[in-house]
């Protein structure tokens, strides 16, 4: 049940912004979210959950919300044809465009709204609630069949009480070339591919500027459309520069989940203070719808503010929709290695620059530090083991090579099994000198006298780290020195 968490709540985050938020509907009537959710947030989710299945990015998504304004405006309510829709004013006959029986102002009006608002503005904020799963399907085969039932249900609900309010249908020509193009939409919305981020040298701008541009553009765009050519001329242009800017942004270096956020809370915000000024369609006017906009104004800042801080966290950028979820599990695990090959090359570096630090320091121990002291107590042992122990030295060296894949192990065999015997008799002398214990298992830890030893570290770090990559890559890798160091 968890996991249909996020769709249950897209399906009723939906109406609240497509109609709540907007001030079509006023708050007295919250009551009917149920009904309005069946149209609004069943379309919502089954664009999302088709648009993330199919590998798709936003661009898909505006596309069939766009699908989605005119099946609802003008196959169900027929809103685009009917002049007579509402008794407050005209959506038809002003700025009518003949060849087509609608008007510019309630074409562009009716697609700002559906396309924007109602579908991709809740998708975002939903995406940004549970940044972890924005890029996963939220619903199964049952939920999705659910899903379709309802928003089929809302459809007949819509379309049937439109009709029988105003007994008006459209002329079926008109009717059939809004369904073609609204099959093209569908057809455009899954032949585009989303532009890859990274692809432009600039940099993504950051996340309170992107939602800052949209705050401006969104409240620019409702406040030069009014019900005129000029008016529709400015909007559409107002329109046109933003959907511009948002793909040029979203194909720069460091795009991701914050911008996108951003975006989609500037426009959020837009519709808060916009609904202040608007006039019910649906519910009471006055001081009850303006005590409930309030309400609803402060509930979405919240909203936004939740959904800020969990977007925080994520990545400055994502991997290409598209490229699969194994795919993207493989590169995460690629890094992962990567880092953990990093850390040991580290780590055998700073063995190596103690152990040659340490070394002509303890050679000069007193007889009281005969634990830490070197097996030899003559010069000529001294300068014995100090060739071990540049030999191990030398042989760390070439294993940090192998890992980070500038030479291919075994490459040298008599020089490995020279150094393999030469390690072979320190670690003998060390055992009998009682300075530590040999090395065993993988899983057996040096004693404190011999962890300082680079040479002790060597055969670990070969074990663990080199032979298991070349067992992976279908080679075994034949390690004779450290099979001798383990018995």
């Amino acid at each position: 049940m968890r996991r249909a968490i996020p769709a249950v709540g897209l399906f009723l985050l939906a109406p609240v912004v497509g109609e709540l938020l907007l001030g079509a509907t006023s708050g007295d009537m919250v009551g009917q979210l149920p009904i309005m959710a069946l149209l609004y947030g069943g379309g919502a989710l089954l664009i999302r959950e088709a648009v993330r299945r199919a590998g798709r990015g936003w661009s898909s998504i505006l596309l069939l919300g766009a699908a989605y304004a005119l099946v609802e405006e003008g196959l169900l309510d027929q809103m685009l044809f009917n002049a007579a829709y509402s008794g407050d004013y005209d959506m038809v006959s002003v700025t009518h465009v003949p060849f087509l029986g609608i008007g510019g102002y309630g074409l562009l009006s009716v697609l700002a709204v559906h396309a924007v608002w109602s579908i991709t503005v809740p998708i975002a904020l939903m995406e940004a609630l549970v940044p972890d799963r924005a890029r996963q399907p939220w619903l199964g085969r049952t939920g999705l069949s659910v899903t379709a039932v309802l928003f089929v249900l809302g459809a007949v609900v819509v379309g049937w009480g439109s009709y029988d309010d105003s007994h008006f249908m459209a002329p079926w020509p008109r009717l059939a070339g809004t369904a073609a193009v609204v099959v093209l939409l569908v057809a455009a919305a899954f032949r585009i591919r989303p532009p890859a981020p990274g692809r432009s040298t600039r940099g993504a701008p950051r996340p309170v500027l992107a939602g800052a541009a949209a705050l401006v553009l969104t409240s620019g765009f409702w406040l030069v459309l009014q019900p005129s050519r000029w008016g529709v001329a400015a909007s559409l242009a107002v329109a046109v520069a933003a959907l511009a800017l948002g793909i040029s942004w979203s194909r720069r270096s460091g795009w991701g989940p914050r911008q996108e956020y951003a975006l989609a809370a500037g426009a959020t915000l837009t519709y808060a203070w916009i609904g202040f000024g608007q006039t019910p369609d649906v519910g009471s006017a006055g001081t009850a719808n303006l005590i409930g906009h309030i309400v609803l104004a402060v509930a979405a800042v919240g909203l936004l503010w939740v959904a800020g801080r969990r977007v925080r966290g994520t990545a400055a950028s994502r991997p290409r929709p598209g490229t699969g979820q194994r795919q993207h599990a493989e590169a995460e695990h690629q890094d992962a290695e990567r880092d953990m090959d990093r850390r040991h090359v580290r780590d055998a570096e700073h063995d190596l620059r103690r152990g040659e630090d340490e070394e002509p320091r303890r050679v000069q121990d007193g007889p009281g530090r005969t634990a830490a002291r070197l097996p030899g107590e003559d010069g000529r042992e001294d300068v014995e083991h100090r060739r071990g122990v540049h030999h191990a030295g030398a042989d760390a060296v070439d294993d940090l090579a192998v890992v980070r894949g500038e030479q291919q192990p075994g490459a040298d065999g008599l020089e490995e099994d020279r150094r393999g015997l030469q390690g072979d008799r320190d670690l003998e002398e060390r055992g009998a000198a009682g300075s530590g214990r040999r090395l065993g298992g993988h899983g057996e830890v040096p004693s404190p006298a011999c962890r300082q030893w680079i040479f002790c570290t060597v055969p670990v770090l070969r074990r663990r780290r080199v032979g298991k990559r070349q067992e992976r890559q279908g080679g075994r890798h034949y390690d004779d020195r450290s099979e001798r160091g383990g018995r």
